[in-house]
């Protein structure tokens, strides 16, 4: 899962921190948190973790989030969920390879880690097939997106189509009558947006 953060100023996409595995935890090692940059309506950023993936883009900071920046956030988020791992799943994957001792499930994992490590660097798919697109919103209650919640769900149609194109992802979105498949992950309710409102915020992640 990656995060996407726009606010009138700026957009930001870094991978997300999950809970480890409950396998690597016998070998007694801290887990490290990324630290998760905050993006304000001034166009400020500020404690981004070293070595975060994000930018910045600069649209006028009247008249709401503009569709663009929302769709660009999207689609960079995206594609971050679909070739990269967040930090701590990598470390966790690497210390059960080291923990392992038989020689099996150590080739196994050797061979996740590896391409893993492959997938970010390339820019490729981790996985042949990633599953179908899935967006957790939240808005900011003071959030204002340019043309309403309608321009995000386009947006976020927008940048599923194009991420699918441009890492070519398999298109697991068929029509359920007709069984037709577009070819774009994109199609009635599809993708899925699940929303949540953020008190006294003026961003959407």
């Amino acid at each position: 899962m990656s995060a996407i953060v726009a606010s009138t100023g700026h957009f930001a996409s870094i991978p997300r921190t999950v809970d480890e595995l409950d396998a690597v935890r016998s070998c007694g090692s801290d887990r490290d948190v990324a630290a998760k940059p905050t993006l304000h309506g001034d166009g400020g950023q500020h404690d981004a973790a070293a070595g975060g993936l994000g930018s910045g883009l600069s649209p006028p900071a009247t008249g709401g989030i503009p569709e663009s920046l929302l769709e660009e956030a999207a689609y960079k988020a995206h594609g971050l969920a679909a070739t990269t791992l967040p930090e701590d799943v990598k470390q966790a994957f690497v210390r059960m390879r080291d923990c392992e001792s038989e020689e099996l499930p150590k080739h196994v994992l050797g061979a996740i880690v590896e391409n893993f490590h492959v997938a970010q660097e390339d820019q490729r798919p981790i996985c042949a097939d990633v599953g179908v697109p899935r967006v957790y919103a939240v808005v900011g209650n003071e959030a204002v997106p340019a043309g309403g919640l309608v321009a995000l769900e386009r947006a976020v149609r927008r940048a599923t189509e194009r991420v699918t194109r441009d890492l070519a992802l398999r298109s697991n979105r068929c029509h359920p009558i007709t069984r037709r498949n577009p070819g774009n992950n994109v199609g009635l309710f599809a993708p899925n947006i699940e929303y949540r409102v953020e008190p006294d915020a003026d961003w959407i992640e």
